[in-house]
């Protein structure tokens, strides 16, 4: 007698699958497009599409280091007040101190680095979780800004500075059309590309992974999980502290007060928007360049369509609570389905 042996399920091509986790996040993009464009026909402009990307690329800077961050189950509340701290230390080292330029940002971003080497050996060595520790961090280094600038903004007296804000190439398409392409979104570009090939195609991306999906197999594995994790929030401190210096720039001032209030819940909803799992372990950084033009195009179109402030964060609070929502229900999903449609899950 033959027993009814059952068919393996055929694998998916991985190309199908990448298609299936980019298709939510760039329909939801596709979808505020066409709404926009509609509703204000000055935002399918190249000028327009221009400033959203000049806009984002603070918050996508952010976005990347969070990606790692979360990639590995963990969260920073800290990157904002970063972000304020590094404005304001490179704007005083260089207009107060009149330090050289080349060593005035490199003493910022080195500053930036120590206090991601400070949140990430606090995680690495204590069992205190991430939330508090980085909240008490966003507290003390927002308190650095202030005692920096002495309370109050700085501005910038270096046109070299304030060009790395503010510049742009020039990039001739033909006799009458020329593309400006502002240095920060150069910048941003080149970021993703790095941090993109460094997750996806080098060792330590895959030990980032690993100790995201499953800590404790990852440590039986040989993996060196504390300093994945020093290593990943120094990164992320470090580009909070690029996204400082270039804000700081854009505006001529390093300015301790409001500069950075909200932007790691930006930075969050960008990477859980584009597919990045809170849980850990899920996610890729093209997941967090979609979602970061979601947030870019969200915010844009709020003012475009002239909603009040106190609206806009509505909005916004709302898509971070829906994206963190959602996020925790969509391995449900297929089972959900299969109930609605009478299939029985795999």
């Amino acid at each position: 007698m033959v027993k009814n042996i059952p068919t393996p399920r055929k694998r998916t091509h991985p190309f199908i699958k990448t298609i299936r986790s980019y298709l939510g996040p760039i329909l939801i993009l596709l979808i505020l497009f066409i709404i926009l464009t509609v509703k204000s026909p000055n935002f399918l402009t190249l000028g327009n599409i221009t400033n959203i990307l000049q806009q984002v690329s603070i918050y996508g800077l952010l976005s990347i280091g969070l990606t790692y961050i979360i990639l590995i189950g963990n969260v920073d509340l800290s990157i904002g007040s970063t972000v304020a701290f590094a404005g304001c230390l490179s704007v005083t080292l260089l207009s107060v101190l009149n330090l050289n330029l080349y060593l005035s940002l490199f003493l910022t971003l080195l500053a930036c680095a120590l206090i991601g080497l400070f949140n990430g050996a606090c995680l690495a060595y204590t069992k205190l979780p991430p939330f508090i520790v980085t909240l008490a961090t966003q507290m003390i280094v927002r308190g650095m800004a202030y005692i920096i600038t002495d309370g109050f903004p700085v501005a910038s007296t270096s046109k070299a500075f304030n060009q790395i804000g503010s510049g742009r190439w020039t990039i001739p398409v033909n006799d009458t059309l020329k593309i400006q392409v502002p240095y920060s979104v150069a910048f941003l570009f080149v970021a993703f590309l790095v941090f993109g090939i460094v997750l996806s195609k080098t060792k330590f991306g895959r030990y980032i992974y690993a100790v995201g999906g499953n800590q404790e197999a990852a440590i039986h594995s040989g993996i060196n999980v504390k300093k994945v994790r020093i290593v990943v929030f120094v990164i992320a401190a470090t580009l909070a502290g690029c996204g400082g210096i270039i804000l700081a720039a854009r505006m001529g001032s390093g300015q301790p007060a409001n500069v950075g209030l909200g932007y790691e819940g930006e930075a969050i909803a960008a990477s859980v928007l584009g597919g990045v799992s809170f849980g850990g372990g899920i996610g890729t950084i093209g997941c967090t360049i979609i979602g970061t033009l979601i947030m870019g195009v969200i915010n844009n179109g709020l003012n475009m369509l002239r909603f009040e402030y106190f609206y806009q964060l509505i909005v916004k609070g709302s898509i971070i609570l829906f994206s963190v929502y959602f996020d925790s229900i969509k391995d449900q999903l297929p089972r959900w389905r299969g109930t609605l449609f009478g299939k029985k899950e795999a």
